[in-house]
C-alpha cells in the first residue's frame, strides 16, 4: 500500500485474498484467480469490466500521476446449480464477504453487486452472484 492509502493495482487481489482467507472450518474456499474446479462454497477473485479506469481525481490526484479504479469482481459460489438452499448460501456468503472486508486494515469501498444466476467453472453449472469493488489503485 501507497503512503496516500492506495493499493497498487497488482496488490488488490492479495490484499482480498488475505482478509477474506479462511479462518476456521466452514468458511469458504478464497481463490484469487480462476480456476478449472472448485469445491463450494467458494469465493473466486477476478478483475471486473472495465478491469482499469482512469480516474479524474483523488483528493488531488490525477491520472497523469498514475491513478486508476481498478474493478475487483469477488465471485460468489454457493453450489452446483440444483433445487436447494443455494440462495441461502449465497446470502450467507454477502455477509460473510462484508464483514471480512470491513475488517480488515485496507478500508474497501461499498460494492455493487449482482442478482444469482448460473455461472459455469470448468464446464460444471454453479449457483452464484458478484459483488463489485471499484478500488482506486496506482499503476
Amino acid at each position: 500500500m501507497s503512503s496516500n492509502g492506495l493499493l497498487a493495482l497488482g496488490e488488490v487481489r492479495a490484499q482480498a485474498a488475505a482478509a477474506l482467507a479462511p479462518a476456521q472450518p466452514g468458511d469458504p474456499n478464497v481463490f484469487a484467480g480462476f480456476v478449472d474446479a472448485l469445491d463450494p462454497p467458494s469465493l473466486l477473485l477476478m478483475w471486473g469490466t472495465p478491469w482499469v479506469e482512469p480516474r479524474s481525481m483523488v483528493s488531488g490526484m490525477s491520472t497523469r500521476r498514475g491513478y486508476w479504479d481498478a474493478n475487483l469482481s469477488v465471485l460468489l459460489i454457493a453450489g452446483r446449480l440444483e433445487p436447494g438452499t443455494g440462495v441461502d448460501t449465497l446470502e450467507q456468503l454477502v455477509s460473510y464477504t462484508f464483514d471480512r472486508l470491513m475488517a480488515d486494515s485496507y478500508q474497501w469501498p461499498r460494492p455493487s453487486s449482482t442478482p444469482p444466476r448460473p455461472w459455469q467453472v470448468g464446464g460444471v453449472n454453479y449457483l452464484g452472484a458478484t459483488l463489485d469493488y471499484r478500488v482506486p489503485v496506482t499503476i
